[in-house]
């Protein structure tokens, strides 16, 4: 049995008819409901009338005067109606229309109910405890609909942290995984990160191997663009990626950038730094272009702090990586979770809205 509150009429109800004071029998029907206690505001729009509904008091139901579409083609009824109570349906889901319309047609009432009408009644002929019944239900109905939308909010955030907690629960596993994986020594995804230097001179591929390896990184070399590619290649069939590439722009045969571009198609996440002996708009703009991190003068100023920034880059990108790693093993383990996920959250949306 319905709680006393489940019947109860409305404290607060909407009304739409741009003739409303022109009618008697909407005047009539606003004087009803005012003397048991219930307030009716009218409005020209369903717009204006959806602006106020929060009130105070809220609005708790809609009442649309509808009697323009019995002067409508019966083949017109159902198109009107299906856009007006759609219009309300979009702006306010909770908000349960009823229609007013004098000496309503069958098919008037079918294409009513039909288009989502929560009741139909003539304004001047509905008796006073019929009309407050209605009123009641659309109360009770708004409450409903209320009540679900918040629970479908909550449910979407259940879902939502849990699925949080379920990517850091995941990471986590992970890189126990990969620490034991390096314990029986296979090849360590997360040994120091790794950086490719290419350049044709033998002096400034030393001095940067020195100093790179003094900061704790790792390096692979090469003298070409052409051996840099396959130094990147070795690199990812051994499991050892590379994390950053720094490439001097006037290589021997393949050029610096024309290098870069190939290393970032063999590897799109790939950063890269290009070294020159000078350096004009235009190639600046050409490497810009290439996705290019850092842009670096030779002779070097202090080489020191170039090898500090480039472990300061190389080690973002390196846990950039790793997190990329994580995510997509994440989304192979639980492939069939997520898609159910994705399903259900597009569902709860539908439900709420």
């Amino acid at each position: 049995m319905a709680g006393a509150d489940e019947l109860a009429p409305p404290q607060r109800v909407l009304a739409v008819s741009a003739r409303f004071t022109a009618r008697p029998e909407l005047v009539n029907l606003m004087f009803t409901l005012k003397h048991v206690g219930i307030k009716l505001d009218s409005y020209s729009s369903i717009d204006e009338a959806l602006e106020h509904a929060p009130g105070p008091p809220a609005a708790e139901c809609m009442l649309l005067d509808a009697s323009f579409a019995t002067e409508l083609p019966e083949a017109r009824i159902n198109e009107v109606l299906e856009a007006a109570l759609a219009h309300v349906h979009a702006a306010a889901p909770e908000m349960p229309p009823l229609l007013m319309v004098t000496t309503p047609t069958i098919a008037l009432v079918t294409a009513a109910f039909r288009a989502g009408a929560a009741d139909v009644f003539d304004p001047a002929t509905i008796e006073k405890a019929h009309l407050l019944r209605s009123l009641a239900r659309a109360r009770a109905d708004h409450k409903r609909r209320m009540r679900r939308s918040l629970l479908v909010g909550e449910l979407r955030g259940v879902v939502d942290e849990f699925l949080r907690q379920l990517v850091k629960a995941e990471r986590r596993v992970l890189e126990l995984e990969e620490s034991r994986a390096s314990e029986e020594a296979e090849p360590d995804a997360d040994s120091a990160p790794r950086v490719l230097v290419v350049d044709d001179e033998p002096a400034i591929v030393d001095l940067l191997v020195d100093n790179l390896g003094r900061v704790g990184l790792a390096t692979v070399v090469a003298d070409s663009g052409e051996k840099a590619i396959k130094r990147l290649e070795e690199s990812q069939a051994r499991k050892e990626p590379v994390d950053l590439a720094m490439v001097d722009k006037n290589l021997p045969g393949m050029d610096g950038l024309a290098t870069i571009r190939i290393l970032r198609q063999r590897q799109p996440s790939l950063p890269t730094m290009i070294m020159t002996g000078f350096s004009n708009t235009e190639s600046a703009v050409a490497a810009a272009d290439l996705g290019v991190v850092g842009y670096v003068l030779k002779p070097f100023d202090d080489v020191r702090e170039l090898a500090g920034r480039v472990k300061a880059l190389a080690a973002r990108y390196a846990t950039e990586r790793r997190s990329r790693r994580h995510l997509s093993s994440i989304k192979t383990r639980h492939a069939q979770f997520l898609e159910k996920y994705v399903s259900i959250t597009a569902q709860l949306d539908a439900l709420k809205g």
